[in-house]
């Protein structure tokens, strides 16, 4: 899908992506190849890395949760990211904890012990190892579900550099 879709997309609609995303978990390499890829076609990657998986019965593991964001346990994952990151050297756009605050997210700031504070702390600690291995081609993507509403989440503005606004439907 990732090689066919965005072509037939381009062609319904007539017109050329310039920015292509995929969701990718922490553990998972960095794909060089689909970012050179991406480069030959004059198209920017945007990458949203995930803290793992939903398990089976619709849980998601414990360490996805911000607490241990924060206390380091993805920081041997998140340094190989960074450094990959600084490694390939060209632009890309990265989202981390996509829609941290609603209850239905991977890494949660109101569920599975999640609480609205966490998500900045997580942010900033996700940034520091991003910044220690000198990864400064990253433009950071915050995605909340509720941008208007996203205050209590939020980072600092200064560490922002764009912000999704995701068109969720719901019935009713």
């Amino acid at each position: 899908l990732l090689k066919n879709r965005p072509t037939m997309l381009e062609q319904r609609l007539d017109t050329h992506f310039s920015i292509v995303g995929r969701t990718q978990d922490v553990h998972d390499f960095f794909d060089y190849n689909w970012m050179n890829q991406l480069d030959q076609h004059h198209e920017l990657p945007w990458i949203t890395l995930e803290f793992g998986v939903f398990n089976a019965a619709g849980q998601p593991p414990i360490d996805a949760n911000l607490t241990a964001i924060i206390n380091g346990i993805h920081d041997e994952e998140l340094k190989r990211w960074a450094n990959d990151v600084r490694s390939y050297g060209k632009p890309l756009y990265l989202t981390v904890l996509l829609h941290v605050d609603r209850n239905w997210s991977l890494s949660s700031a109101v569920a599975n012990g999640g609480i609205p504070q966490d998500a900045s702390r997580a942010w900033l600690h996700i940034q520091s190892i991003f910044k220690a291995a000198g990864a400064t081609n990253v433009a950071w993507v915050w995605s909340p579900t509720d941008p208007a509403h996203d205050a209590q989440y939020a980072p600092p503005l200064s560490t922002i550099d764009y912000v999704l606004l995701s068109l969720i439907s719901y019935p009713n």
